[in-house]
């Protein structure tokens, strides 16, 4: 699935469910930080992984990411399989301690 703007991403992956999300933080209606918020506070999305890629190298935007939920955090221009690297080991984590994907609690039946 792929999105154009931040509005249709959030969209989409609340209709898709995806396993997980890779988000630019640079996008034409929203920014990427507020669509990871509200990834991360949708009854569907809240677990669902998301790695960010962004020109942005400073540490603080890498630091709020992380704390808005952001299972990773990359630099443009990435290095050949960082990025699958890092979806891998989000869904790992995600499959091996559920409600790692969150930003909100996990949830017990």
């Amino acid at each position: 699935m792929e999105a154009d703007t931040g509005t249709a991403g959030v969209a989409a992956a609340a209709k898709s469910r995806p396993d997980a999300v890779i988000l630019d933080l640079r996008l034409p209606d929203i920014s990427g930080e507020e669509v990871l918020a509200t990834l991360k506070t949708l009854p569907g999305t809240f677990e669902v992984p998301v790695i960010i890629v962004s020109v942005r190298a400073r540490k603080e935007v890498s630091a709020v990411a992380h704390a808005l939920g952001a299972a990773s955090y990359i630099t443009k221009p990435w290095a050949e399989g960082e990025i699958e690297a890092a979806v891998d080991a989000a869904l790992k984590l995600k499959r091996a301690v559920p409600g790692s994907g969150t930003a909100l609690p996990a949830l017990k039946p």
